[in-house]
């Protein structure tokens, strides 16, 4: 898109605190395009999701086909924000950069997972009228549900 591609600028610079706008006067550039750009990115997101549920194929491709647009204007907004210093990219230094990556260490074994696609098991008591149904909390503790047997044949 640009015959002169300029990368981003990486490192933050020192700038005033920001403070609300009290008047129409105090908008600046920084905040329409801060604006823009969260349009732009909320449309480009809207436009994906939508795409997939279109039923007509042409309308379909055609939304589609706009997402790279969109995605595209994004960044174009992006670069001129980070090239006036709106939008900074923070970049840490390399001890910082190690310390973080070393910061966390392979697990041992395998991860418990949680019974999957199993369906519940309905358990009948001969002696009474109700269903038992084994119910599963977050912390994987068994708790039996009594359902009466009216309430099943609905």
């Amino acid at each position: 898109m640009f015959p002169n591609v300029v990368p981003p600028v990486y490192g933050l610079k020192p700038s005033a605190p920001k403070k609300p706008n009290q008047s129409l006067s105090e908008v600046k550039d920084a905040e329409i395009s801060g604006h823009m750009l969260g349009l732009i990115k909320s449309q480009a997101s809207l436009l994906a999701k939508s795409a997939p549920e279109i039923t007509n194929g042409t309308v379909r491709r055609v939304a589609a086909s706009q997402v790279q647009q969109f995605i595209e204007m994004a960044y174009e907004l992006f670069m001129y924000q980070n090239q006036h210093a709106y939008y900074q990219v923070p970049q840490l230094n390399a001890n910082d950069t190690a310390q973080m990556l070393q910061a966390y260490v392979p697990a041992n074994g395998a991860p418990q997972m949680p019974i999957n696609n199993k369906p519940p098991v309905l358990l009948f008591s001969e002696s009474s009228d109700f269903y038992r149904l084994p119910l599963y909390t977050s912390s994987m503790n068994l708790h039996l549900i009594k359902l009466p047997v009216t309430d099943l044949i609905k």
